[in-house]
């Protein structure tokens, strides 16, 4: 009976190891005691890439190499999530004679990643790269610097910049690469260097390797000024389309892969993946023709608002991928916390009284709405054909209207007639889209000396879209925001739908912090790194 038990007992303890999964201590003085499996962790995260022809910051026009150049380069200052200035190479700035000056206090610990020490000089090379090529397709970053008229050096860690006029000033501006003179000074031409180039920055990372067609290799810039030194090295391998990015994340082949359409949000099915969804800089809009008589009413326009559930576009056609937005500015800009608030959300009990003191009412009962003449309210909604979300979504706003008795016409055209009618101001309303930059500047749009191709103005809107792009403190700058907000609420020249998400698509093994935004894609990437469980 003794020997049963202590066989019993045995038996126990082994299905105990084996249910555990924890290995058992090999010291015999501590037999059967449990020991926790510690985790691999390794410094070399894998990232897909679309081609590009050249990883030249100064002509580049490729995204893919935009973000990787945030990894090798680094400009004056940084936008942090809101789009707010914050240092980077120069450490303070201040404005001068009536903002048509601005001098730059520049960091001393920095270094090229040949060695040589970051100057004034490389600042002053870069500026005049940008604005003084005559012979070539000017630089994508050259726009920034529209209203600079020189760089000068005050002396080893100050610059001074001087401005055309002391407007277009504001510090936002100054967001492009900062380039080393002697580098690239000895590679010739720079405009010229399509193939062969090989980035020198002071950014966290270095090159290591590039293998055409194959790979990029980065790794950690053992010297960078910064207290958050990278962790690891950074693979980019190169993928023919965003498709197969996702294909090689699933096979665990990358890390991290990065997806800009609306089916994104699948990927949470599968447990081994984790999804970082964030705000990008695309927006949908209905634009309205102010020339039309119609919609010149005011009350016309915002009871299309009301008559509008954003939130099922949102959810059926955009899957969940989008956030709508009171404005066109986006979510969170300067840290306005009432971005994702709307003044317009769904209310057709709303949009029928506002039509009705507009003088619109059915008067035959035929579920249209009529004017005082018998007239049926009836507009044409243009929309692009090449674009399957914008025309879906056209379907949905033409069923709203029709609910509360406007007579709403799709017209599907291609994308150059369709250009063409909205320049010519041939149109009711029209569906659009726009990539915004980070600077917010939308007098293109809505500025009256910009030609807008809606035909609105007003002064003072206009005045604040050109103080927006001005120097000002933040606690300045947001106070002008909210009055353009409060004007654009009331007039609405536009009625944003929604800004796109974009998701950051990773395995469960990459750990670290996935800080990425539409301005910077791979923010946060010095901390990332693989946990994996033997």
């Amino acid at each position: 009976m003794y020997g049963k038990k202590i066989i019993l007992g045995t038996v126990l303890i082994f299905l105990m190891i084996l249910i555990s999964g924890c290995r058992v201590a090999s010291n015999p003085l501590d037999e059967g005691a449990e020991i926790e499996v510690e985790p691999i962790i390794l410094n070399e995260v894998s990232i897909p890439m679309l081609n590009f022809k050249t990883i030249n910051p100064v002509i580049s026009k490729d995204e893919s190499i935009y973000h990787l150049n945030k990894l090798i380069y680094e400009s004056l200052v940084d936008l942090d999530e809101s789009l707010q200035a914050v240092p980077l190479l120069a450490e303070s700035w201040s404005y001068e004679n009536d903002g048509y000056e601005l001098v730059f206090n520049l960091r001393t610990n920095v270094q090229w990643h040949n060695g040589t020490p970051f100057h004034a000089n490389d600042v002053v090379f870069t500026i005049d790269t940008f604005l003084n090529n005559k012979k070539y397709a000017p630089s994508p970053y050259k726009a920034y610097l529209a209203n600079v008229k020189k760089a000068e050096i005050i002396d080893s860690n100050t610059v001074r910049i001087t401005f055309n006029n002391n407007y277009d000033n504001s510090i936002e501006h100054f967001i492009f690469p900062i380039l080393s003179e002697a580098y690239v000074s000895s590679l010739g031409n720079v405009y010229e260097k399509t193939s062969g180039y090989l980035p020198v920055g002071t950014g966290r990372y270095v090159i290591e390797e590039i293998e055409k067609l194959k790979y990029i290799k980065l790794k950690g810039n053992d010297q960078y000024w910064g207290k958050e030194k990278p962790l690891n090295n950074l693979t980019f391998k190169i993928v023919p389309s965003p498709e197969e990015s996702i294909g090689l994340l699933e096979i665990n082949d990358i890390h991290i892969a990065y997806s800009h359409s609306t089916d994104w949000e699948k990927y949470l099915e599968d447990k081994t993946l984790s999804i970082h969804e964030y705000v990008s800089n695309e927006l949908e809009f209905i634009g309205f023709n102010f020339n039309n008589e119609i919609l010149g009413d005011r009350r016309i326009r915002q009871a299309i608002c009301y008559a509008i559930d954003r939130e099922e576009i949102v959810k059926h056609i955009y899957l969940g991928a989008a956030v709508t937005s009171n404005s066109l500015y986006f979510p969170d800009y300067l840290d306005d916390g009432n971005s994702l608030l709307s003044n317009y959300n769904y209310e057709p009990d709303e949009a029928k009284a506002l039509l009705k003191e507009a003088g619109y009412e059915d008067r035959n009962n035929d579920a249209i709405l009529e004017d005082l003449d018998g007239n049926n309210l009836s507009l044409n909604i243009l929309v692009n054909s090449e674009n399957k979300n914008r025309m879906d979504s056209a379907i949905i706003i033409t069923k709203s209207l029709d609910k509360i008795g406007i007579l709403a016409n799709i017209i599907y055209i291609g994308f150059e007639e369709y250009t063409q009618l909205i320049n010519k101001g041939e149109f009711d309303m029209y569906l659009g889209g726009w990539r915004v930059s980070p600077l917010m500047d939308f007098r293109f749009a809505l500025h009256s000396a910009y030609d807008n191709p809606i035909g609105y103005n007003n002064d003072y809107l206009d005045y604040l879209l050109v103080d927006l792009q001005r120097n000002h403190t933040d606690e300045e700058k947001k106070a002008l925001l909210t009055e353009a907000k409060n004007i654009l609420n009331q007039d609405l020249p536009y009625y944003t739908l929604l800004y796109k998400k974009y998701g950051a698509i990773s395995t469960k093994e990459l750990i670290g912090e996935i800080r990425t935004n539409f301005f910077n894609q791979y923010r946060g990437a010095e901390t990332w790194q693989i946990k994996k469980t033997p």
